[in-house]
């Protein structure tokens, strides 16, 4: 039996195996984040509310709906055990450097999300601070990865953003970026370049608001600049003094 989030419209058009073998969530039937941002089973109401899931953004509590969904495919009873699950949710924490809060400067929030390493990491990353105005730093190791989706989410932004671009890739999403944002009419995002890592910080001080959020999620790997994502996380909140 397949576990399978339908309301993902890549996954409902890749998914081949006959209906009855498939078990879905984020659909009105099964479990799915609800218009309060928490959880609901079904047709029975709200599961876990969303000061309940201690992970930021949307896809993670799609992910939390996915892990649910699997526990009652190996029989466990989540409605009599919904407490003890409500409770081990609370307790979990989140891989370093993954949509990591890492602290505040300057009235900003700072975010540790070095371990985006793909286009998909940055699109979820941005999407859970859809509301705020956003710094970010794209750009690592290019290894030919398509950035189109992430240009088309950038162009739908509605609130302030500023891209800085770094080395290797970061001219490449920029290009990108900004043929999107200029075919869409979208004068929220402008993206900048610079020619070392160190350098977007400053840039992203100047940048974003009070209010605002400084994220690091390059959507790139670190290969040639750091040993590992790590290592980059480490430095981008070395330089902004955490």
């Amino acid at each position: 039996v397949i576990a399978a989030n339908l309301g993902n419209r890549d996954v409902s058009r890749l998914l081949t195996a006959e209906a009855e073998q498939v078990e879905a969530y984020e659909v009105p039937d099964g479990f799915h984040v609800n218009t309060r941002g928490g959880i609901s089973d079904g047709h029975r109401g709200q599961f876990v509310s969303a000061a309940g899931i201690p992970l930021v953004g949307v896809h993670n509590a799609q992910n939390v709906c996915g892990a649910l969904t699997a526990l009652r495919l190996a029989g466990w009873d989540v409605v009599e055990r919904q407490q003890t699950l409500i409770d081990a949710l609370a307790a979990f924490r989140p891989l370093d450097h993954r949509l990591q809060t890492v602290g505040m400067v300057d009235g900003r929030l700072v975010i540790d999300d070095s371990l985006s390493t793909a286009p998909q990491a940055a699109i979820a990353a941005l999407a859970a601070y859809a509301d705020r105005p956003v710094g970010i730093v794209i750009g690592g190791h290019d290894r030919g990865l398509d950035y189109q989706a992430l240009a088309t989410a950038l162009s739908q932004r509605l609130t302030p953003t500023t891209v800085i671009g770094v080395p290797q890739s970061g001219p490449r999403i920029g290009a990108l970026i900004e043929a999107a944002c200029h075919a869409a009419g979208n004068h929220a995002v402008a993206v900048q370049q610079v020619d070392d890592f160190d350098k977007a910080v400053p840039l992203l001080l100047d940048a974003v608001p009070v209010g605002g959020v400084l994220l690091l999620s390059p959507a790139a790997p670190s290969f040639g600049r750091f040993r590992d994502y790590k290592e980059r996380g480490m430095r981008f909140r070395e330089l902004l003094g955490l």
